[in-house]
């Protein structure tokens, strides 16, 4: 099976998370997610990080500390995420026309909007970072 390489940020301002609607691949729906995207061949994993944190949102930001990985199979492939913490200030843009919205919330309300169990093992452990 093929490997997608794929980076994912908690991002974080102060003691707020950011999470971005977009739709869910799999269901078609609109979920709240956190901002992820792949890794390009050469790239490293950091630079992927902040790359797709300005594609999506229009913000910039440091990356601090990985927070989790996790593999999942996806459309053929195997998808390899590792997540990051991600500092960064400002109200995102929706520069891609991928998401739909953004708030910055709570851990609490973060860990309520997100969908899948990973996201929410990555804000546990920023918490805890």
């Amino acid at each position: 099976m093929r490997v997608r390489k794929a980076v994912q940020a908690v991002v974080k301002n102060g003691k707020m998370f950011l999470v971005v609607r977009k739709p869910d691949l799999r269901s078609g729906r609109l979920a709240w997610r956190l901002v992820k995207g792949g890794v390009e061949k050469g790239e490293a994993p950091e630079r992927a990080m902040l790359r797709e944190l300005k594609e999506e949102t229009g913000l910039k930001g440091r990356v601090g500390k990985k927070l989790h990985s996790y593999k999942y199979p996806f459309a053929g492939l195997r998808h390899d995420v590792t997540v990051f913490l991600v500092i960064a200030k400002g109200k995102p843009r929706f520069l891609d026309g991928e998401l739909c919205g953004s708030r910055w919330v709570s851990a609490d309300k973060a860990l309520r909007l997100l969908k899948w169990k990973d996201e929410k093992t990555a804000i546990r452990n920023a918490l805890n970072a």
